[in-house]
Protein backbone atom coordinates (compact mmCIF):
# COMPACT_ATOMS: atom_id res chain seq x y z
CA UNK A 1 0.00 0.00 0.00
CA UNK A 2 1.29 3.48 -0.90
CA UNK A 3 1.63 5.67 2.18
CA UNK A 4 2.03 8.96 0.31
CA UNK A 5 5.75 9.29 0.95
CA UNK A 6 8.29 9.52 -1.84
CA UNK A 7 11.02 6.94 -2.15
CA UNK A 8 14.61 8.19 -2.14
CA UNK A 9 14.80 7.52 -5.89
CA UNK A 10 11.70 9.60 -6.56
CA UNK A 11 12.87 12.40 -4.26
CA UNK A 12 16.14 12.57 -6.17
CA UNK A 13 14.34 12.70 -9.50
CA UNK A 14 11.90 15.32 -8.24
CA UNK A 15 14.80 17.36 -6.84
CA UNK A 16 16.62 17.37 -10.17
CA UNK A 17 13.49 18.31 -12.09
CA UNK A 18 12.74 21.07 -9.60
CA UNK A 19 16.27 22.45 -9.79
CA UNK A 20 16.16 22.52 -13.60
CA UNK A 21 12.72 24.16 -13.55
CA UNK A 22 13.69 26.78 -10.96
CA UNK A 23 16.99 27.50 -12.66
CA UNK A 24 15.28 27.97 -16.02
CA UNK A 25 12.77 30.34 -14.48
CA UNK A 26 15.54 32.31 -12.81
CA UNK A 27 17.44 32.66 -16.06
CA UNK A 28 14.43 34.19 -17.73
CA UNK A 29 13.70 36.59 -14.93
CA UNK A 30 17.32 37.13 -13.79
CA UNK A 31 16.07 36.70 -10.27
CA UNK A 32 14.38 34.07 -8.19
CA UNK A 33 11.27 32.07 -8.73
CA UNK A 34 8.24 33.95 -7.43
CA UNK A 35 7.66 33.13 -3.77
CA UNK A 36 4.26 31.42 -4.14
CA UNK A 37 5.56 28.96 -6.75
CA UNK A 38 8.67 28.15 -4.73
CA UNK A 39 6.65 27.62 -1.56
CA UNK A 40 4.13 25.39 -3.32
CA UNK A 41 6.85 23.18 -4.79
CA UNK A 42 9.39 23.15 -1.97
CA UNK A 43 7.67 20.74 0.45
CA UNK A 44 7.94 17.88 -2.04
CA UNK A 45 11.70 18.25 -2.10
CA UNK A 46 13.05 19.72 1.14
CA UNK A 47 10.64 19.95 4.02
CA UNK A 48 13.43 21.00 6.36
CA UNK A 49 13.97 24.49 4.97
CA UNK A 50 11.96 27.19 3.23
CA UNK A 51 12.41 28.23 -0.38
CA UNK A 52 11.67 31.90 -0.21
CA UNK A 53 13.41 35.04 -1.33
CA UNK A 54 15.23 35.75 1.94
CA UNK A 55 18.64 34.93 0.51
CA UNK A 56 21.05 37.71 -0.43
CA UNK A 57 21.81 38.31 -4.10
CA UNK A 58 25.35 39.40 -4.97
CA UNK A 59 25.50 42.54 -7.06
CA UNK A 60 28.76 41.78 -8.88
CA UNK A 61 30.53 38.70 -10.16
CA UNK A 62 33.35 39.34 -7.68
CA UNK A 63 30.85 39.37 -4.80
CA UNK A 64 29.29 36.16 -6.10
CA UNK A 65 32.63 34.38 -6.32
CA UNK A 66 33.62 35.55 -2.82
CA UNK A 67 30.30 34.32 -1.41
CA UNK A 68 30.71 31.01 -3.24
CA UNK A 69 34.16 30.52 -1.72
CA UNK A 70 32.83 31.22 1.77
CA UNK A 71 29.89 28.84 1.38
CA UNK A 72 32.11 26.10 -0.05
CA UNK A 73 34.39 26.40 2.97
CA UNK A 74 31.39 26.01 5.29
CA UNK A 75 30.26 22.87 3.44
CA UNK A 76 33.78 21.44 3.47
CA UNK A 77 34.11 22.08 7.21
CA UNK A 78 30.74 20.49 7.99
CA UNK A 79 31.65 17.34 6.04
CA UNK A 80 35.12 17.25 7.68
CA UNK A 81 33.43 17.41 11.09
CA UNK A 82 31.18 14.50 10.11
CA UNK A 83 28.04 16.66 10.21
CA UNK A 84 26.59 16.50 6.71
CA UNK A 85 23.25 17.95 7.87
CA UNK A 86 25.05 21.10 9.04
CA UNK A 87 26.18 21.61 5.43
CA UNK A 88 22.61 21.65 4.10
CA UNK A 89 21.85 25.39 4.55
CA UNK A 90 25.12 26.32 2.82
CA UNK A 91 24.45 23.88 -0.03
CA UNK A 92 20.98 25.42 -0.36
CA UNK A 93 22.51 28.92 -0.56
CA UNK A 94 25.05 27.69 -3.12
CA UNK A 95 22.09 26.54 -5.23
CA UNK A 96 20.68 30.07 -5.14
CA UNK A 97 24.09 31.51 -5.92
CA UNK A 98 24.52 29.18 -8.91
CA UNK A 99 21.20 30.54 -10.18
CA UNK A 100 22.42 34.12 -9.64
CA UNK A 101 25.66 33.53 -11.56
CA UNK A 102 23.85 33.54 -14.91
CA UNK A 103 22.67 37.11 -14.38
CA UNK A 104 26.06 38.15 -13.02
CA UNK A 105 27.76 36.82 -16.16
CA UNK A 106 25.39 38.85 -18.32
CA UNK A 107 25.78 41.99 -16.19
CA UNK A 108 29.58 41.67 -16.39
CA UNK A 109 29.33 41.68 -20.21
CA UNK A 110 31.75 38.80 -20.56
CA UNK A 111 33.52 38.21 -23.85
CA UNK A 112 32.26 35.08 -25.64
CA UNK A 113 35.25 32.95 -24.60
CA UNK A 114 34.94 34.06 -20.97
CA UNK A 115 31.20 33.45 -21.05
CA UNK A 116 31.76 29.91 -22.31
CA UNK A 117 34.36 29.24 -19.58
CA UNK A 118 32.15 30.76 -16.88
CA UNK A 119 29.11 28.77 -18.02
CA UNK A 120 31.10 25.54 -18.03
CA UNK A 121 32.36 26.28 -14.49
CA UNK A 122 28.80 27.06 -13.39
CA UNK A 123 27.53 23.77 -14.82
CA UNK A 124 30.35 21.91 -13.09
CA UNK A 125 29.40 23.48 -9.76
CA UNK A 126 25.77 22.58 -10.33
CA UNK A 127 26.67 18.93 -10.95
CA UNK A 128 28.99 18.77 -7.94
CA UNK A 129 26.55 20.33 -5.50
CA UNK A 130 23.67 18.27 -6.84
CA UNK A 131 25.72 15.19 -5.87
CA UNK A 132 26.55 16.66 -2.47
CA UNK A 133 22.90 17.58 -1.85
CA UNK A 134 21.85 14.05 -2.78
CA UNK A 135 24.32 12.67 -0.21
CA UNK A 136 23.11 15.06 2.50
CA UNK A 137 19.50 13.96 2.06
CA UNK A 138 20.17 10.22 2.25
CA UNK A 139 18.60 8.38 5.15
CA UNK A 140 21.18 7.97 7.92
CA UNK A 141 20.88 4.19 7.80
CA UNK A 142 21.34 3.98 4.00
CA UNK A 143 23.68 1.05 3.31
CA UNK A 144 24.55 2.20 -0.23
CA UNK A 145 24.36 6.00 -0.10
CA UNK A 146 23.80 7.95 -3.30
CA UNK A 147 25.56 11.17 -4.15
CA UNK A 148 29.04 12.23 -3.15
CA UNK A 149 30.86 13.80 -0.23
CA UNK A 150 32.49 17.22 -0.46
CA UNK A 151 35.93 15.59 -0.52
CA UNK A 152 34.94 13.51 -3.55
CA UNK A 153 33.93 16.69 -5.40
CA UNK A 154 36.59 19.03 -3.98
CA UNK A 155 38.97 19.02 -6.96
CA UNK A 156 36.16 19.69 -9.43
CA UNK A 157 34.75 22.46 -7.22
CA UNK A 158 38.17 24.07 -6.78
CA UNK A 159 38.82 24.00 -10.54
CA UNK A 160 35.43 25.61 -11.29
CA UNK A 161 35.99 28.31 -8.67
CA UNK A 162 39.45 28.99 -10.09
CA UNK A 163 37.87 29.64 -13.50
CA UNK A 164 35.28 31.97 -11.96
CA UNK A 165 38.00 33.80 -10.02
CA UNK A 166 39.99 34.36 -13.22
CA UNK A 167 36.93 35.61 -15.11
CA UNK A 168 35.99 37.86 -12.20
CA UNK A 169 39.51 39.24 -12.01
CA UNK A 170 39.48 39.97 -15.76
CA UNK A 171 36.21 41.87 -15.33
CA UNK A 172 37.51 43.90 -12.37
CA UNK A 173 40.68 44.77 -14.30
CA UNK A 174 38.67 45.81 -17.36
CA UNK A 175 40.01 43.00 -19.57
CA UNK A 176 36.53 41.83 -20.60
CA UNK A 177 34.60 44.14 -22.96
Amino acid sequence: MHDGSLSSVNVSAVRRILIVFLTSGCFLAVGCTPEPVARQMAPAVHEDHAHDSDHKHPETLAEGVTELESLCKAVQEAFAAGDQKKADPSVHEIGHLIEDLEGLFTAAKLAPAEMASAQKAREELFECFDQIDTRIHQPEDEKDPKGETYDAMAERIAAAIKVLQAVSQDVSQGVSP
